[in-house]
């Protein structure tokens, strides 16, 4: 595959960890086996070596903080736990199975670009004007989106009070970009009855523009394309590093939101490099239908229409959008009025 892509003038970018594990590793507790980090080590030396000539762009851990909160938090990913404590202590192995990565792969590859990749929602309190959503808005912010790409980069891992600071020598400046996934904007609200969640309810905002349902009868998300603005400007200027857009995009069955949605992100991204973010790149998520975790095969998000069972693939109208997009490396005028 990645032969192919290089046939092709495409610059691969290949992500060590993106949530699926040998079940042998999963048998013996996943992140929680105190010697996790030495099999990730390990898998991430064989791969490198294989792939090294190839490949020169590495993404180590990708969202660590979804997998965490969704699986040992929200209880919606295997094993399906509602447990603080177990999902703090696998955000930080994680976080540490990032500068594992990191120092492996520069090991064989000194002159290679390696960074974390980070889901960071736009989080907005419900009612701007009630303390508490504002407080627990500005909470959920800095525990899934600030803590880990604060710690790749001064190496101090800073938990909610009362569990500690957790340095990690290994960590600091352990991220050569940093990878931002972007899908809207998330509305969170202080609620007194959930205090194993820190007193903190999330859903999409039925007001606002939405996306196709998941399984749990909410939308995937709220579209709100200057929430990517303001976080690669928010990315840049507390971190001064590069940043590729890993992930962008949406469920879309019918494909009637994706045409303008492309259109109207990219403009956000061109609005922050002409304001002097350095964006590397930018990937749409994704060129074909994929499983979606916990979501299975009913959230669609490809360019490209995936028949499961037969394997077919048909172009959706957006796909032939994004292709001319790429080949002038802008929006065409023609294009803009999809906006």
């Amino acid at each position: 595959m990645i032969m192919g892509l290089r046939e092709r003038h495409i610059e691969p970018m290949v992500t060590l960890y993106h949530f699926t594990e040998p079940l042998w590793f999963w048998e013996r507790g996943s992140w929680l086996h105190p010697r996790a980090l030495d099999a990730f080590r390990r898998y991430v030396t064989y791969i490198v070596e294989g792939l090294g000539d190839l490949v020169h762009l590495w993404c180590t851990i990708n969202e660590p903080a979804v997998y965490a909160t969704l699986g040992y938090l929200a209880g919606r990913f295997p094993p399906g736990e509602q447990n603080p404590v177990h999902a703090f202590h696998v955000l930080r192995r994680l976080i540490q199975a990032h500068a594992v990565a990191y120092h492996a792969v520069h090991e064989k590859q000194p002159q290679a670009q390696v960074g974390l990749v980070k889901s960071m929602p736009y989080f907005a309190a419900w009612r701007p004007g009630y303390p508490l959503d504002r407080l627990a808005a500005r909470l959920v912010r800095y525990l899934f989106n600030t803590v880990s790409v604060t710690a790749v980069n001064d190496g101090h891992l800073r938990p909610p009070i009362g569990l500690g600071l957790f340095p990690y020598r290994a960590l600091v400046n352990s991220s050569d970009f940093m990878g931002l996934n972007y899908y809207g904007r998330t509305t969170i609200a202080f609620d007194p009855t959930k205090p194993q969640y820190l007193f903190v309810r999330d859903f999409t905002n039925p007001e606002g523009e939405c996306t196709d349902i998941t399984a749990a009868g909410e939308p995937y998300s709220e579209i709100y394309p200057e929430g990517l603005y303001l976080t690669l400007r928010w990315l840049w200027e507390r971190f001064r590093k590069p940043i590729y857009v890993t992930e962008n995009g949406l469920p879309d069955d019918d494909d009637d939101q994706r045409p303008s949605f492309i259109v109207r992100h990219l403009m956000q991204v061109y609005r922050a490099i002409q304001d002097g973010v350095d964006v590397r790149g930018y990937f749409h998520w994704t060129l074909v239908d994929n499983f979606e975790w916990a979501d299975g095969w009913g959230l669609r998000f490809g360019l490209v229409a995936l028949n499961p069972e037969t394997q077919e693939r048909t172009l959706r109208p957006s796909a032939s959008i994004y292709a001319d997009i790429c080949q002038h490396n802008g929006i065409p005028e023609e294009l803009l009025s999809l906006a």
